[in-house]
């Protein structure tokens, strides 16, 4: 049943909510859900596909419309075509940062007391990655996402907001390990305990056939376990990613993206002049309203599709679906 929360247009409020109830908003969710996931346990391929519907998903959700769990604008091939766009931007991302971060000890006097800071920083700076994964798809393109002072213009105009949704991914990581970790005990905890016996009554006196066949089985029960653990928790950090990606695409629509030019022009947000104390979606959409744009009559994003948005630089979308 969807949750009676708002959707439509911007609100710097409820992002969990808000990113849940699209996902639940229409009868059959959860079983369009499961068959996504075991989708995206199918290696290389279904994980890129995974990864694809929810960069699509979070970049409809930028663009203003409410992301229908079919998504049948885009094909398979799309889904791929996104979910390896996704990875590319994410490891130049989190390459760039594995490259900075050690440059931090070679700071004289603070490099010692700066490096801690700055693995701390880390799940930020990958949330950071997020944004820039959904800029790269809302222009289709990899550029897109390889602009961080764009994505840096966006944090800095609303960097509360993105507080929020980082706090929902660090929660949820945090519940996903303790479902993983109860996941794993439940399944395997006796079986360490008797594999510690084992291995200390082995020390004890000479390892023979008993010992031996008792203690590979306990060791393929923990496995066994582990993988089951890691099952689950794949399962959830899946879910999670695709509402944290909602959230950023509610979070973006505060920029209007349907104005964006090309790659290297700069957002609505820098050519606005941010008053102190009020933030941009204050200025530009008070009281929470949002821009009408016509993108759910007849309409589809621009690019969405195989049209390259950043070469063309255009802001309007087309007049008619694809």
């Amino acid at each position: 049943m969807t949750a009676p929360v708002n959707t439509v247009g911007f609100s710097d409020r409820r992002y969990f909510a808000r990113s849940w109830a699209l996902i639940t908003r229409k009868p059959g969710w959860a079983g369009h859900l499961l068959v996504l996931l075991l989708a995206g346990s199918i290696p290389i391929v279904g994980q890129l596909g995974l990864w694809g519907y929810i960069a699509e998903w979070g970049r409809a959700t930028a663009w203003g419309i409410s992301p229908d769990p079919q998504q049948s604008g885009i094909t398979l091939r799309g889904y791929i075509k996104s979910g390896w766009r996704t990875f590319v931007v994410s490891l130049v991302w989190a390459t760039a940062w594995a490259v900075i971060v050690p440059a931090f000890l070679f700071i004289p006097f603070f490099g010692l007391m700066l490096f801690p800071a700055a693995m701390a920083l880390s799940p930020a700076v990958g949330l950071l990655g997020a944004v820039a994964v959904l800029r790269a798809t809302i222009y289709q393109n990899y550029a897109g996402g390889l602009r961080p002072r764009a994505v840096l213009t966006m944090a800095e105009n609303d960097t509360v907001g993105l507080v929020r949704i980082f706090l929902i991914q660090l929660l949820g990581g945090m519940l996903i390990s303790a479902i993983g970790g109860f996941v794993f005990s439940m399944l395997a905890h006796v079986s360490i305990w008797e594999l510690f016996a084992a291995l200390t009554a082995a020390l004890r006196s000479t390892m023979d056939v008993f010992f031996s066949v008792f203690i590979a089985t306990r060791i393929t029960r923990i496995v066994r376990a582990a993988l089951v653990a890691t099952l689950v928790g794949s399962i959830f950090s899946s879910v999670l990613s695709l509402v944290v990606m909602g959230a950023l695409g509610l979070w973006m629509r505060q920029f209007d993206v349907p104005s964006w030019g090309g790659n290297d022009d700069p957002l609505p947000a820098a050519q606005v002049g941010v008053q102190p104390g009020i933030s941009y979606s204050q200025q530009v959409y008070p009281s929470d309203r949002a821009p009408q744009h016509n993108a759910g009559l007849g309409q589809v994003p621009y690019a969405y599709g195989d049209t390259d948005y950043g070469q063309t630089g255009s802001s309007q979308p087309p007049t008619t679906p694809r």
